[in-house]
């Protein structure tokens, strides 16, 4: 490893691409400087080493939206120029529960031997990622560990990095809810000496909810501030620079995450002058919420109700609506993730009402989603009775809801006698009732009683 390295030039380019993509970048050679299509004041140009690091977190897939998986908090990120085997993060005040998830990262001088993560508790750390450039003092070394917190971290305990005895370390541990068993599903790593930066790409990912972990470890001193990658969240950095512009021994570990939701094949690249050494990692970590198994603090793990989250969804919730008239809806029981069974409405439940006096209303089967065609009284059916005696019954025609307009019987048509000889009995085609008229002119209406009485007739009128 060298001593105290030269001031970085002002000119840097960072490149932001999907993998076989040509790079858009940025120049502080201005007043302003870009990274993508953002503008930043010249100022920052002292963040060359850290805006390098920001490529390390570019990925060659879509835009994604948040999964469950979320950073509680980071934990701490210190370093030491000071000769050691040992490097720690002190647990802050609120602990670590059981059932988060620790990230650990570190970068040191690239010393041979192994490199451990570990905590005061005891609880077991998995090391991901080592990739290590050069030797002895002369390059660095990035390690990435993760832990599942069986056994919580109270205030003042330590995560601890075991490594090698070397002068130059850094070290970061970040807090991580939403899966209690980090699972390594994709990682890359590169090494080199250039003015670029390049991980290479990790395998498409094998499921949609992952934490990604980028971790660089570069031999440089690290800027006055940190500005993370669109997309991404910094996780702070460390360096083991202990004198401003002295001649100790330098690497410094940037660290960021994101969480994503789209299966990808996720990349860490960028450009930096003048070269420096440098050892980059990626990292993803399979969400267990989504994995189909119901991992311990799960309710469930899929089906229509269970959330996004592994819990049962609220008792109520629609998850199947209604196929039809004769389908119900059927809702969360609120203590499991089946829907229940496809119900039907009891057969002869009526699913169309009647919309007059020929049509008939219809009922349900019991079996199927949809009403019955909609069906009407056969013809001939009364759908009005006669209201008089020159009132005609109406029948239904058998293609419609509606009876009929009412009619009467024909004007002349002959109706009940009344008993008046000089009355006629006669519908009038207007009226339900029996009309009796005068009428029967020359009709004998009072027969002769003897030689002196004749015979009385109608006058018609």
């Amino acid at each position: 490893m060298s001593r105290k390295a030269p001031p970085l030039l002002d000119r840097m380019v960072l490149a932001c691409k999907p993998l076989g993509t040509a790079a858009r970048g940025w120049t502080s050679g201005g007043n302003l400087m870009r990274f993508g299509t953002t503008p930043a004041p010249a100022r920052l140009r002292r963040l060359a080493p850290a805006a390098a690091l920001l490529g390390l977190l570019t990925v060659c897939s879509p835009p994604d939206a948040a999964a469950a998986i979320a950073l509680v908090r980071n934990l701490g990120a210190t370093g030491s120029g000071a000769t050691g085997t040992t490097i720690a993060v002190t647990v802050p005040a609120g602990g670590v529960p059981a059932g988060h998830t620790v990230i650990v990262t570190v970068a040191l001088d690239p010393a041979a031997g192994a490199v451990s993560c570990s905590d005061s508790k005891g609880n077991t750390y998995t090391k991901d990622l080592d990739v290590t450039r050069g030797s002895g003092t002369d390059g660095v070394r990035t390690v990435v560990c993760s832990a599942a917190i069986r056994t919580a971290l109270a205030a003042g305990n330590t995560v601890v990095a075991t490594h090698p005895s070397v002068i130059a370390r850094a070290v970061n541990a970040a807090e991580f809810s939403g899966f209690l068993t980090p699972a390594l599903d994709r990682s890359a790593s590169a090494t080199g000496a250039t003015t670029t930066l390049s991980s290479g790409a990790t395998a498409v990912t094998t499921q949609a909810a992952e934490l990604l972990i980028g971790a660089a470890g570069i031999e440089s001193k690290h800027p006055t501030d940190f500005t993370p990658a669109p997309g991404y969240t910094s996780l702070g950095y460390a360096s083991s620079e202990t004198i401003p512009n002295g001649l100790a021994k330098q690497v410094t570990l940037y660290t960021q995450y994101r969480v994503v939701s789209t299966i990808g094949s996720y990349s860490a690249n960028g450009t930096v002058q003048p070269s420096r050494q440098w050892a980059a990692a990626i990292a993803t970590y399979k969400e267990n919420c989504g994995n189909g198994v119901v991992d311990p603090g799960e309710q469930c793990d899929g089906g229509a109700c269970c959330n996004a989250s592994c819990t049962f969804v609220a008792s109520g919730t629609v998850c199947r609506t209604s196929g039809g008239a004769c389908d119900v809806p059927e809702v969360c029981t609120g203590s499991s993730a089946t829907c229940p069974a496809d119900a039907k409405l009891a057969a002869g439940t009526i699913c169309r009402a009647t919309a007059g006096p020929c049509d008939v209303a219809e009922t349900c089967d019991g079996t199927s989603n949809d009403c019955p065609a909609d069906g009407f009284a056969a013809a001939t059916t009364v759908c009005r009775a006669a209201a008089g005696e020159c009132d005609v019954a109406e029948t239904c025609t058998g293609n419609g809801p509606e009876c009929p307009a009412d009619t009467c019987k024909a004007s002349s048509t002959t109706c009940a006698d009344d008993g008046n000889p000089c009355t006629a009995d006669v519908c009038d085609g207007d009226s339900m009732k029996c009309q009796h008229p005068a009428g029967n002119a020359g009709a004998v209406c009072r027969a002769s009683a003897g030689v002196c009485d004749p015979a009385e007739t109608c006058t018609g009128t």
